[in-house]
């Protein structure tokens, strides 16, 4: 949910924000869980603000402690952050590696009870990879996995599913955001709660033009927020007030919040549909281009990060002339990927553009009868 280098529009990787791990489980401290534990503040303090170079660094030494003083299920899921912070910076290459080799030690214990961990992390690094089908089949097996162990990663896991069907289909990703909804009351969990809230109502936001069930959830998100506690999570404030502004008709006002305040996701999204809201058929395909070429840079920069990694690693197997023509064929499939979700996108806001005009035609001849 933190992260510095954010998709133009979705949530990315909102498990990295909801710490997993808690090291040191003893209630009284030795020295090995002082050490445990100093390391841990560091290596989240890291994670949050430090350069890429200690952290990675710090992770290395951090992980290799916890695996000499056997401390496997620590390990797992200092691994698992790891992993996050790799998606989170988009390294989509060293993640998929932190994935597999965290896959492969749990699996090489036979620690059934944390297979999940990996699974989740493969689907993170497909979601981000705008592979949707293999992120969608990995964290529904992570789902599986993990029963009722961790419920936060649940919730996790059904945001990041909503996340992947918010477009595709709305009507799923509401049945997710709704599970995440109910069990964060069941676990009395403000923070999943007025996360889940929020992302129900984006959803709605995104897929309905009568925004009554929309502002059924502003309220229920408002009434949270103003009892001001200490686990309220503000993460989707602007967006609630910018989404309530646009079913109010007052579209102005809902463009200066998306673009005034400071860290909205999904912010290139929320400005096409509240365009598309409005009728403002001009500025809205302006919109998408602008979101087509904030998602062709994205790309760009994730293939080049990636493609640099990946060449000083296999340098000995692949001359430079074989990863310069891998280069250009992800680049075209890249681009291909990149028009067909637009044309995705351009269809969608037509189609509830032609369906309005039809129903204002409709309405008219219901006045001229009357």
């Amino acid at each position: 949910m933190n992260h510095k280098l954010y998709k133009p529009f979705t949530i990315v990787c909102l498990s990295a924000a909801v710490w997993l791990i808690n090291p040191c489980s003893a209630s009284a401290y030795s020295t090995e869980e002082e050490k445990v534990l100093e390391m841990f503040h560091q290596f989240r303090e890291l994670y949050e603000k430090g350069s890429e170079e200690e952290f990675y660094e710090l992770a290395n030494d951090y992980e290799e402690y916890l695996l000499d003083n056997d401390r496997l299920v620590d390990y797992y899921k200092i691994k698992c952050n790891e992993g996050f912070y790799d998606v989170r910076h988009r390294h989509i290459y060293k993640a998929m590696k932190t994935a597999k080799e965290l896959d492969e030690v749990v699996r090489r214990n036979g620690d059934t009870d944390y297979y999940y961990l990996a699974t989740g992390l493969f689907g993170d690094v497909y979601r981000v990879s705008y592979d949707s089908p293999k992120a969608k089949k990995y964290y529904l097996q992570a789902l599986k996995e993990v029963g009722d162990r961790d419920p936060k990663f649940t919730m996790t896991t059904y945001l990041n599913m909503a996340d992947l069907l918010n477009i595709q289909d709305p009507n799923k990703a509401l049945e997710y955001a709704e599970k995440s909804i109910s069990l964060a009351k069941k676990m009395n969990n403000m923070e999943f709660l007025s996360l889940s809230i929020a992302y129900k109502a984006f959803v709605l936001f995104l897929s309905k033009d009568d925004g009554k069930d929309f502002n059924l959830l502003y309220e229920r998100y408002d009434y949270l927020k103003n009892r001001n506690h200490p686990g309220f999570n503000h993460r989707y404030d602007g967006i609630m007030d910018a989404a309530k502004a646009a079913y109010d008709q007052d579209y102005d006002k809902a463009l200066a919040i998306i673009r005034n305040r400071g860290g909205i996701p999904d912010s290139a999204l929320s400005v096409v549909r509240v365009y598309a809201l409005a009728g403002d058929m001009k500025n809205c395909f302006g919109a998408m281009r602008r979101m087509y070429v904030d998602l062709d840079s994205v790309f760009s920069i994730t293939q080049s990060a990636n493609f640099d990694e990946l060449s000083v690693e296999r340098q000995l197997v692949l001359s430079q002339e074989e990863v310069a023509l891998n280069r250009k064929l992800v680049q075209r499939m890249s681009i291909w990927l990149v028009v067909g979700f637009v044309l995705f996108i351009l269809i969608y806001v037509m189609g509830r553009y032609r369906l309005m005009q039809k129903i204002h035609k409709l309405e008219g001849k219901l006045l001229i009868r009357r």
